[in-house]
């Protein structure tokens, strides 16, 4: 009776999963293989009229809709940093991902925000495969993976700290590069050798007297205070402290002891509040600098707009000056310098450009001529 019953109940997902049953979307959650995604599209009115520009629009929507399901599925900063991998294997064949779509709204005449230009503007529901998604985008796991795990450089002067923080990184799978202790300018070398990170602090400990009177056992007391600072701004990331004891007859023995037990105790909540802040940052954007030669103060504007427009993850850009014929920017991006380089030379639109080098917060082109 129990074996019966839930076939009954399981019945209507069987039909919604495609045994015959109506293929009309009736709302989210209507089927387990499947997500129910609205999406808006536009497009420019053209002299082709505007029912060509409506086909166009609804296209727009499809893949807005696609791009709305594959952030269900991964961050919504993976899918803008894997564009061109979406793009190639994905986008490209929309009819193979969507399983049904209607009409919501529109098609609707509007204006351009901010302008006098007029474009049609729609909305659809659509069922996007989720299975077929998934399978086909396993690699972006492989590219969240490496961008949620930057280069990290330790400059603590106290080596067995250094130690134990390396030691708690690595089991996180960071890379750790060794760029010295203390170095004299540490943004600077941690620029050149393209790391992302660095973790500074102090370490102390210091006698507490004798356990109790009589025995030559003797306390130590340690302190330790960890910052994690983003190269690209000098920004906190995250910042831990510990306090630990240990007992040894040994001076040295002793203080290192205490040292290590508060170490690993503040390691472990600066990994974790790290990997926390790196991820935000990396959801909302950092900050990437840009140098760009060709440019002049004329159409730096239109440079600005340029970058917003044709550069698909750019959400702010600010200019930061020109100086022996290089405009530089400041750009907030949804990616890493690299992915910014590559989207900056595929770009089109207004401008043309050669990247000519690029590091781990700065990107380096020219106006083609």
């Amino acid at each position: 009776m129990r074996f019966t019953k839930s076939i009954f109940f399981l019945m209507p997902a069987l039909i919604a999963a495609g045994c015959g049953g109506p293929k009309k979307i009736t709302g989210p959650g209507n089927d387990i293989n499947y997500i129910t995604v609205e999406a808006e599209g536009t497009a420019g009115i053209t002299a082709a009229g505007n029912s060509e520009a409506s086909d166009r629009a609804y296209l727009d929507a499809q893949r807005k809709a696609i791009e709305t399901a594959l952030g269900r599925i991964y961050s919504a900063r993976t899918v803008v940093e894997s564009g061109r991998f979406i793009e190639q294997n994905i986008m490209s064949k929309i009819d193979g991902y969507l399983r049904k779509w209607e009409k919501s709204a529109g098609p609707e005449v509007q204006k351009y925000p901010g302008t006098d230009v007029e474009i049609i503007w729609v909305k659809i529901t659509a069922q996007v495969g989720k299975d077929r998604l998934s399978e086909d985008t396993l690699a972006l796991q492989k590219i969240q993976q490496r961008l949620g795990r930057p280069d990290i450089a330790i400059t603590l002067s106290n080596k067995k700290a250094k130690q134990v923080i390396e030691s708690s990184l690595k089991d996180k799978e960071f890379t750790v590069k060794d760029i010295g202790h203390n170095p004299q300018d540490p943004f600077k070398t941690a620029n050149e050798n393209n790391v992302e990170i660095i973790i500074t602090g102090e370490a102390t400990a210091k006698s507490a007297g004798a356990v109790m009177e009589g025995v030559s056992m003797k306390s130590y007391q340690a302190e330790v205070i960890f910052k994690a600072l983003n190269v690209t701004d000098g920004m906190i990331l995250a910042e831990a402290s510990a306090h630990a004891a240990a007992a040894h007859i040994e001076e040295l023995s002793g203080m290192t002891a205490a040292i290590k037990k508060a170490s690993k105790q503040a390691a472990g909540e600066l990994t974790e509040k790290m990997i926390e802040g790196w991820e935000d940052i990396l959801n909302n954007g950092s900050n990437l600098y840009v140098d760009i030669k060709g440019l002049t103060l004329n159409n730096e504007s239109d440079f600005k707009r340029f970058l917003k427009d044709s550069v698909r993850g750019v959400t702010e850009v600010h200019s930061k000056g020109l100086e022996d014929g290089i405009n530089s920017f400041k750009v907030k991006y949804l990616g890493d310098s690299r992915h910014f380089a590559q989207a900056l030379n595929e770009a089109e639109g207004d401008f043309s450009l050669t990247v000519t080098g690029y590091k781990v917060n700065l990107v380096e082109a020219e106006i083609k001529e």
